[in-house]
């Protein structure tokens, strides 16, 4: 209703409520409920384009996590808003700095992936592609992963490529060497996606109808009936 007013004084008062109670048991029951009414605050500025109203209540969702004890809460949804709500943003990029000082390895991927993500949203497409593209380009580390591990790390890379329309030759790379370490319905999807994007629509189902079969959720199934169909018209 956008009652902005009331809305405050009423988290302020439960913010109260919260704040006095010394079991931890009824700080679990409460505590979820609470953190989720000041998410709804950061999705509120945030669609309304109030930055900067966003990330006070950023700070305040971490603060309360923090004093729950929900650590590991605070890092997921920090980024999350980030990467969802475009709010916190070089906040979440120099946390994601200092978890990178400490050494690069397979694992660093996902953080990789999210850094490309932020800077994208902070407009700095560019970047993004050349992050990635190094991290790619300078791990050897990758190449002495298992099978399964190097796969899905190559293809958490190559899915930033098409996830933030940056698609280039890298990316090609990166999805084919994927597959070629452990084929499996998400690299399949990826490969064919960057097919169809350089005009390849028949190489795009072929490689779509693989991820088809190794399909593991209905949603999976739907998306890649659809992409096939879309292709099938493409192709003369």
């Amino acid at each position: 209703l956008k009652k902005e007013k009331e809305a405050v004084e009423w988290l302020e008062k439960i913010k109260a409520q919260i704040t006095s109670l010394t079991s931890k048991k009824e700080i679990n029951i409460f505590g979820y409920s609470y953190l989720n009414m000041i998410e709804n605050f950061i999705q509120f500025y945030a669609k309304n384009a109030e930055i900067a109203k966003a990330d006070k209540y950023v700070e305040m969702y971490l603060a309360e996590a923090g004093r729950f004890e929900q650590n590991r809460i605070k890092e997921l949804k920090m980024l999350f808003f980030a990467k969802t709500y475009g709010v916190y943003l070089k906040q979440t990029l120099d946390f994601l700095d200092k978890k990178l000082e400490k050494g690069l390895s397979p694992g660093s991927t996902p953080l990789i992936c999210d850094k490309a993500r932020i800077l994208y949203k902070l407009g700095d497409k560019e970047k993004a592609r050349i992050l990635v593209t190094d991290f790619y380009k300078n791990s050897d580390f990758l190449t002495k992963a298992e099978p399964k591990m190097q796969a899905k790390a190559l293809n958490n890379l190559a899915w930033v490529f098409v996830e933030l329309e940056m698609i280039d030759e890298v990316a090609l790379d990166i999805a084919e060497k994927s597959v070629k370490s452990d084929e499996n319905s998400n690299n399949l999807d990826t490969l064919a996606r960057i097919y169809a994007y350089f005009g390849n629509p028949g190489k795009a189902i072929e490689l779509e109808e693989k991820a088809l079969k190794k399909a593991e959720t209905n949603y999976q199934e739907t998306e890649f009936k659809k992409l096939i169909n879309e292709w099938k018209t493409m192709v003369k």
